[in-house]
């Protein structure tokens, strides 16, 4: 074997060791920068889209998909985010309206949400989830469809 053919392939395993060393920076740098929760980072929430007092003017969903068109100030919710108390007021008397909290005072929470998928954050009142809510242009969802639950709509 002559010396120029025998410095061909020490130049040869260089540039394999070379590729190898910038295909395993690539991997690392790949596999460091995944993520193990996929939050749809347009639909993340907090405290402050709470804030005033809201009135239902739709129930809609669950198994049934029932549409409950409620008259504009029958059904209110008044957060106070001091107390973190919610106030009802529930006038509705139609008998087929099954997605409405009695009138009262109920305490809610903020938590973690269990599908991230669907937002960060959910609101339980007394202990019950009622799932993601969201701010909009034209005012506030609620909505548990990740768990066949009803969705409400709110306007300021």
């Amino acid at each position: 074997m002559s010396i120029g053919v025998f410095l061909n392939q020490i130049k040869i395993l260089k540039t394999m060791k070379t590729l190898r060393l910038i295909c395993l920076f690539v991997l690392a740098i790949s596999l460091g920068s995944c993520n193990d929760t996929n939050i749809d980072d347009t639909k993340t929430n907090s405290e402050s889209d709470l804030i005033g007092t809201w009135k239902m003017v739709k129930a809609y969903g669950g198994i049934s998909g029932n549409v409950y068109n409620v008259p504009e100030g029958n059904v209110t919710w008044a957060f106070n985010t001091d107390a973190n108390t919610l106030n009802i007021v529930n006038n509705n008397t139609d008998p087929g309206f099954d997605g409405g909290l009695s009138t009262g005072s109920y305490n809610y929470e903020i938590m973690q949400s269990d599908v991230p998928q669907s937002c960060r954050y959910t609101l339980s009142i007394d202990g019950n989830d009622y799932g993601c809510f969201t701010r909009t242009d034209a005012g506030l969802t609620i909505t548990q469809v990740y768990a066949d639950g009803l969705i409400y709509e709110f306007v300021k």
